[in-house]
């Protein structure tokens, strides 16, 4: 009975054992599955920080070259105002030396004709005509004629 007994505790310590074996054998391949998984995760973590590196240092490059560009497009900016105001002032001081050129002329024409104008011919129309404005031809034969007849052309 007691051979009984202890083969039946032997076949309950084989059977743990295989058990405990295939326990093992499923721990370790679990382990080596996770060191498996471990150095992919490592790799791609490394490869993600050699990515965020680059881009990190394309992003400070790009802020450098952006920096730069507004920094000149202002300073083309500022040339291009400045160039504009001194157009402006130009132009300006044209307008004014046309206008003083432009009454100058129409009082050396006036002081001329004193005397002389035609009749229907009035100041206003013989200054809109100095400053390149039309009269009507029929007032400018008037004006031709006039003139020449009272010189004696």
């Amino acid at each position: 009975h007691k051979v009984e007994e202890s083969l039946q505790e032997y076949q309950m310590v084989l059977e743990e054992r295989d058990q405990l074996r295939m326990t093992v054998n499923e721990a370790q391949s679990r382990a080596t599955s996770s060191a498996s998984t471990h150095d992919v995760l490592f790799k791609e973590v490394s490869q993600l920080k050699d990515v965020n590196a680059s881009l990190s240092q394309s992003k400070a490059l790009l802020q450098k070259t952006m920096l730069e560009q507004i920094t000149a497009i202002r300073a083309q900016l500022d040339q291009a105002q400045l160039h504009n105001r001194e157009l402006e002032s130009t132009v300006q001081r044209q307008q004014e030396n046309a206008e003083r050129l432009q009454a100058r002329l129409v009082a050396e024409v006036m002081e001329g004709m004193e005397g002389i104008l035609p009749v229907g011919i009035e100041v206003p129309q013989l200054v809109a005509a100095l400053a390149g404005q039309a009269l009507p031809q029929q007032q400018l034969r008037l004006l031709w004629t006039e003139r020449h007849t009272v010189l004696g052309v």
